[in-house]
């Protein structure tokens, strides 16, 4: 009788989970469109924001004012990074490993000239055309397939804690970091 009514607690706990996915997939997906609307709205204020910048930098470094070219040169940097580090927030959990891996960029260390970005179907494009594909497979980990789709030519991938690379686990065990 109690193992029977464990069993049936277990049951209905893994129902509600199941029937939970497909809302949080859901939410994702919003979430991602308003973030994405929120960095489009605030694009146009943040590039002439850093165009005064650069402008206040340039008129105290003519003036040989380089303590003060420094200080915005400082800001300058910043703001890059806080527009990087807002436009998405690090995953938690595989399903958003999938959504941050969606449209991002990825550069070669060893070939700093070699970017890949990681496309919203699952294919990985070189800026001339498609070379790979790729599947998130759990929380900091994905599978590369070269030659031709999935299945093909697996190679496994790790991703750093920070988002900020990718390290194949195989192969030419190529590190890749995420352009800014």
């Amino acid at each position: 009788m109690n193992l029977s009514r464990h069993l049936l607690v277990a049951l209905s706990l893994m129902a509600n989970v199941a029937h939970a996915q497909p809302a949080r997939v859901e939410m994702n997906s919003l979430k991602t469109q308003y973030e994405n609307a929120m960095d489009r709205q605030s694009a146009p204020l943040r590039d002439k924001y850093r165009a005064s910048l650069k402008a206040l930098k340039e008129k105290y470094t003519k003036a040989g004012d380089l303590d003060s070219a420094l200080i915005i040169d400082k800001e300058l940097k910043a703001e890059s990074v806080n527009v990087v580090g807002a436009v998405k927030k690090l995953p938690d959990n595989e399903i958003d490993m999938r959504d941050f891996m969606k449209g991002s960029v990825w550069i070669l260390m060893s070939d700093p000239k070699s970017r890949l970005e990681f496309r919203e179907d699952g294919s990985i494009f070189d800026g001339k055309k498609v070379i790979a594909h790729y599947q998130v497979t759990a929380r900091r980990k994905l599978t590369m397939y070269w030659g031709g789709g999935i299945g093909k030519g697996p190679l496994e991938c790790l991703i750093s804690e920070d988002c900020l690379a990718i390290a194949e686990q195989s192969g030419y065990r190529a590190v890749y970091t995420r352009a800014q």
